[in-house]
C-alpha cells in the first residue's frame, strides 16, 4: 500500500535566551506562573512554514472552522506558535471538558505505580467495598477489571451520544443530576461482556475519582496538584465537584490553555520534567497506546485516544503515533512524537468538533517543512 509520507528535516537553528544559563538543568518549556523559563521562538526556526500557519490564522478568524479560542504549537522544546481568538487570552480558565480524562489517567497511572494492591486487573467492585448492593446484579458486572473501565469496554448499558448533552435522557446528564455519582454508575445493568467492545462512557471516567481517593487517600484534583501540576508550575485551575465533594474526573476541569500544552510537553518527554520522572515512562507508553478499536476512524487506549490506521490523518503522518486528548465543542491536546510536537487547540463548537482536524490536517501538518515523498 502507497502511503504519502513526510521525512523529518532537523532544525539547526537554536534560539537561546540570556536565562538559559541560569536555568540549564530546566526543561526549556515551562510554565511563567512558577518562574519557570519559557522558551518562545518563530515556527521558520523550528521546521515551521509561518506563511501556512500565519494563512491558518486569517481563515479561523474569518469563522471558516466554527468558534476556535486558542491555538498553540510546541516543537524542538520551543513554544513556537500561542494565539488566541474571539477574545480570549493566555489567562483564561477553559473548560477542557473530556481534556479531564487524560488527565485523570495520568494521575492515577502514577498513584498505582505506588500502590501495590491497584493493579489494572483489579475487580473493580472489589474495589468499592462501602456499597454492599447493586441494581441488575448479575456474572458480567463481577467481571469488570480496572483495565475495563480505563478503556472505556466495562460492559455498562450507556449512552450520552445519541441525545445531546443536557437531554434528560442522555445518560451522563442522568449521572450529573444523581445524589451518588458512583453507586449510579456501578448500578447500571450490563450491555456486554467487561472487555468485549468500546462505549464511550463518562460513568467510568467518574469511577476513577474514588479510585484515586482510595488509592492515595486524597481527593483526585488534591493528588493531581500535588504531583503533577505544582511540579509543572501549573498553579491556576478550577475543578469542579460532584456529590460528596468528589472530583469530577469525566467533565470538570477548567485549565488555561498554555499549562494544557504543558501537560503534552510533558507526555511528549515520556513523562519527565526538570531531570525527574513524574508520570513513569511505562505508564506514558501503555495509556497512550491503542488498546481498543472506537469506530470513527479512531481507536481509545486509557482515557487517550488515538488515529487508526484507517483514518485520513494517519495517511499524513510518517508514523501512526499520534495521540490526543479531546474535550467536547474542540478542547484538544495532540501529542506527535516523531514530530517532536505538541498542538493544543480550544473552541466552543458544541455542534461538531470536526473543525480542528480539518485545520491540523491542511494547516498544521502540512506547514512541517519535510520534502514529500512516496514509499511502499
Amino acid at each position: 500500500m502507497v502511503r504519502a509520507k513526510y521525512y523529518l528535516k532537523i532544525s539547526c537553528v537554536v534560539v537561546t535566551l540570556a536565562a538559559c544559563c541560569a536555568c540549564a538543568t530546566k526543561d526549556p518549556v515551562a510554565s511563567d506562573a512558577s518562574g519557570g523559563l519559557l522558551a518562545t521562538a518563530t515556527p521558520a526556526a523550528h521546521g515551521l512554514d509561518a506563511a501556512r500557519l500565519n494563512a491558518l490564522k486569517h481563515r479561523i478568524n474569518a469563522g471558516n472552522y466554527g468558534d476556535i479560542r486558542s491555538l498553540l504549537i510546541i516543537r524542538d522544546d520551543h513554544l513556537v506558535y500561542e494565539e488566541y481568538f474571539q477574545g480570549s487570552n493566555r489567562e483564561e480558565l477553559q473548560n477542557v471538558y473530556s481534556v479531564t480524562k487524560s488527565i485523570t489517567s495520568a494521575a492515577l497511572g502514577i498513584a498505582l505505580s505506588h500502590n501495590e494492591h491497584f493493579g489494572l486487573e483489579k475487580n473493580l467492585l472489589n474495589l468499592f467495598q462501602e456499597y454492599d448492593e447493586f441494581e441488575y446484579d448479575g456474572r458480567l458486572k463481577h467481571e469488570i477489571t480496572l483495565k475495563n473501565v480505563l478503556n472505556m469496554s466495562a460492559g455498562f448499558r450507556w449512552d450520552e451520544w445519541t441525545m445531546a448533552y443536557g437531554h434528560p435522557q442522555n445518560d451522563a446528564t442522568m449521572l450529573s443530576r444523581s445524589n451518588d455519582w458512583i453507586k449510579h454508575v456501578l448500578d447500571l445493568s450490563m450491555a456486554a461482556s467487561p472487555g468485549s467492545e468500546f462505549s464511550y462512557n463518562s460513568g467510568c471516567s467518574i469511577l476513577l475519582s474514588r479510585v484515586l481517593e482510595l488509592a492515595t487517600g486524597q481527593s483526585a484534583e488534591a493528588y493531581t496538584a500535588e504531583i503533577l501540576f505544582r511540579k509543572l508550575g501549573i498553579d491556576r485551575w478550577r475543578w469542579e465537584k460532584g456529590p460528596n465533594e468528589l472530583s469530577n474526573t469525566a467533565w470538570g476541569l477548567f485549565m488555561r490553555p498554555i499549562d494544557m500544552a504543558l501537560i503534552g510537553y510533558l507526555f511528549l518527554k515520556e513523562g519527565r520534567w526538570e531531570n525527574e520522572q513524574l508520570v513513569p515512562e511505562d505508564w506514558v507508553r501503555t495509556s497512550t497506546a491503542p488498546h481498543i478499536s472506537a469506530g470513527f476512524s479512531f481507536d481509545y487506549g486509557y482515557q487517550w485516544w488515538r488515529f487508526s490506521e484507517s483514518s485520513p490523518l494517519a495517511d499524513v503522518l510518517m508514523a501512526n503515533d499520534a495521540y490526543f486528548a479531546w474535550g467536547f465543542g474542540g478542547q484538544f491536546i495532540f501529542v506527535f512524537p516523531h514530530l517532536d510536537m505538541v498542538v493544543v487547540s480550544t473552541a466552543e463548537n458544541y455542534d461538531n468538533s470536526a473543525p480542528t482536524f480539518s485545520f491540523l490536517r491542511d494547516y498544521i501538518l502540512s506547514s512541517v517543512h519535510q520534502p514529500l515523498s512516496l514509499a511502499e
